[in-house]
């Protein structure tokens, strides 16, 4: 019995380490798109696990483009979603499983496709933000031929990610992450 209750208590850890609060802000250097050099992540709203954010790219000029997005922790993971102007979302994506061992896979909607998610384990991962021992990375390929691979840290997001589809090559690199004040 104890066993089932350290387990349920790992779980809810490892969940609640990807809830955060509004204006949390995560910076990426970035490359991939246009002449966009860096991202800002912006959490807008947040409220039991669901997480409403703004990621704004820009240039060396300050010339700015935003996406809005939905990342929720619930039914057993991070989901990913982008949202649109009439606020609605596109069908979101398993970004993360927990409780994941390493080779777990698990199926998930990617706008109209199909994405397929491996848990490869944890890693070791430097970026300019620093340096994180135990890293989960995340390899997700979709139907439409597009591939992401994740790093994410609980209780402090998305450390790297990097997006390939028919020769467009996304990478963001976290250089900074700003948690509000309690």
């Amino acid at each position: 019995m104890m066993t089932v209750a350290l387990l349920v208590s790992l779980f809810q850890q490892e969940e609640d380490g990807f809830k955060f609060k509004k204006d949390t802000e995560w910076t990426y250097d970035f490359s991939g798109y246009a002449d966009f050099t860096k991202a800002v992540l912006t959490v807008e709203e947040a409220e039991k696990g669901k997480m409403k954010m703004k990621m704004v790219y820009s240039d060396s000029q300050n010339t700015k483009i935003s996406q809005g997005w939905v990342v929720e922790v619930a039914d057993g993971g991070l989901t990913l979603s982008q949202s649109r102007s009439d606020d609605s979302k596109s069908p979101g994506f398993r970004v993360y499983k927990f409780g994941a061992k390493k080779g777990d896979k698990w199926e998930s909607p990617f706008y109209s496709k199909t994405a397929t998610a491996e848990f490869r384990g944890q890693e070791e991962l430097t970026v300019p933000a620093g340096k994180y021992p135990k890293a989960l990375h995340v390899a997700i390929k979709t139907d439409a031929g597009g591939a992401f691979e994740v790093w994410l840290v609980p209780k402090v997001g998305i450390i790297k990610m990097t997006y390939s589809d028919d020769g467009n090559d996304q990478n963001y690199t976290l250089t900074k992450v700003s948690l509000p004040k309690e």
